[in-house]
């Protein structure tokens, strides 16, 4: 059987925008790495059933839609404003979130019944700053619905996590909840209950755990995703929970690993420490099957796949690798 994916890269030295690729789920290789779009640092893929959406940097910037099984461009939504970083679509498939990390700035957008984009109708500006050189202002990471319907913020440069309902077409600011000061928060995995919530700090490099209803957030639990004895640099990235439920993954860019939790209640228990391969890792994904990881390293240009042990949740690197120049996404359909 063979799985439609994605990868989005920067375009800064070889990247060409945005990728399709096949995975064989039987061989567990990837098949057939091709680009669709030459599209200016499309760093972070979304999509509806009709649709794909990417981010597009240039004089102005903003998302791209495209048919989802011809791959033909359908529309673009640009202004003359700074990037994002993060896509992600609400299940009614009526909206896309976006996180701009340069602007401070979360992002609405409403789409089409073709899956078109109609227009960005609402922006919200977050304000606030932290104590780490890289907290001078808000940078927002991440802005994606939780699993009860509310949306949800997160923001690495005042430490933030911001609470949102959707109304009249406009991000409704809920509630703001401070994270630990300098931790950096970058992006979510929920559980499969959706109760619990798994944040994922850049600047700290750990998984802060935090029981979640209707919208608020009471934190329980922080675990480093980093060695003990490690010193050096490290800045953690992407953070995935396998569709089983079972067990929590989490890149490090710097010390160049995933860090693998198994998943007990509220509580996580660290499982191992592996090397991803490569330089940078920057976002990882998990097969449908639960089978496989597949890793995108945005300096090092290799994507590298690992078989998953769904009883233990350990990886195994398997020998093939494909090259890909500075993918920063992986994305399944």
């Amino acid at each position: 059987m063979t799985m439609k994916g994605y990868f989005g890269t920067y375009t800064k030295r070889d990247g060409e925008g945005f990728y399709q690729f096949d995975f064989n789920e039987k061989k567990g290789i990837i098949e057939s790495v091709e680009v669709v779009d030459s599209l200016a640092n499309s760093t972070y893929l979304a999509h509806t059933d009709q649709a794909i959406y990417a981010i597009y940097k240039g004089e102005h910037s903003g998302i791209v839609a495209y048919d989802r099984s011809t791959h033909n461009k359908l529309n673009d939504c640009l202004y003359p404003c700074g990037s994002g970083c993060y896509l992600a679509v609400t299940k009614d498939q009526r909206y896309v979130l976006e996180a701009s990390y340069g602007d401070g700035e979360c992002r609405l957008y409403k789409l089409n019944e073709d899956g078109s984009i109609h227009d960005r109708v609402d922006v919200y500006k977050v304000s606030g700053n932290g104590p780490h050189e890289r907290q001078d202002t808000a940078h927002t990471h991440f802005l994606d619905e939780a699993p009860d319907g509310y949306i949800i913020g997160v923001d690495l440069g005042a430490d933030k996590l911001l609470t949102f309902t959707i109304e009249d077409e406009h991000l409704n600011l809920i509630q703001l909840f401070d994270v630990p000061e300098g931790a950096g928060p970058r992006h979510i995995a929920w559980n499969a209950n959706g109760d619990i919530a798994y944040v994922f700090t850049e600047l700290s490099n750990e998984i802060l755990v935090y029981r979640y209803r209707e919208g608020s957030f009471e934190m329980i639990e922080r675990h480093s995703t980093l060695p003990v004895e490690y010193t050096g640099h490290s800045q953690g990235a992407a953070v995935r929970l396998s569709h089983d439920g079972k067990h929590l993954y989490a890149s490090n860019r710097g010390h160049q690993s995933i860090a693998i939790f198994g998943v007990n209640g509220a509580e996580l228990n660290l499982i191992d420490i592996v090397s991803t391969g490569g330089d940078w890792p920057r976002d990882f994904n998990i097969t449908k099957d639960d089978q496989y990881l597949i890793v995108a390293h945005e300096k090092s240009d290799n994507v590298t796949t690992f078989k998953r042990d769904e009883v233990t949740g350990r990886l195994q690197k398997l020998e093939d690798e494909v090259h890909v120049p500075e993918a920063v996404c992986v994305m399944f359909t």
